[in-house]
């Protein structure tokens, strides 16, 4: 896979923090920045899950991404279910649901 991409949009993405100034805006407007982060939140939770499920070691994970060993075997478990689930990572990979979400909806129709 291309990097350059991903590359660019972590350079976008600092651009926007550096000229965020939360107490400036208005009630709206942080509405608007909220649901924006969160999708980029989710969108790069999942390429995140997907990567570490991959390679499946927590240790690492949790090193790189500031988490605990045990969020990151979540993490690297809820990667694996994607494969199981292809709805389930489509809606991921779309940031349509959460790492959280996902994790969730893969156990509840596991045991389903």
């Amino acid at each position: 896979m291309e990097t350059e991409p991903l590359d660019r949009a972590m350079r976008l993405l600092e651009q926007a923090n550096a000229g965020l100034d939360a107490q400036r805006c208005s009630r709206v407007e942080a509405e608007r920045l909220l649901r924006f982060y969160s999708r980029i939140e989710r969108l790069a939770a999942f390429g995140k899950a997907a990567v570490s499920a991959r390679l499946g070691n927590p240790t690492e994970l949790a090193r790189v991404s500031g988490t605990s060993v045990g969020a990151a075997r979540k993490t690297i478990e809820t990667g694996r279910r994607f494969g199981a689930d292809p709805r389930l990572a489509e809606a991921a990979r779309c940031g349509e649901v959460s790492l959280d979400q996902a994790a969730l909806i893969a156990r509840t129709t596991a045991v389903a």
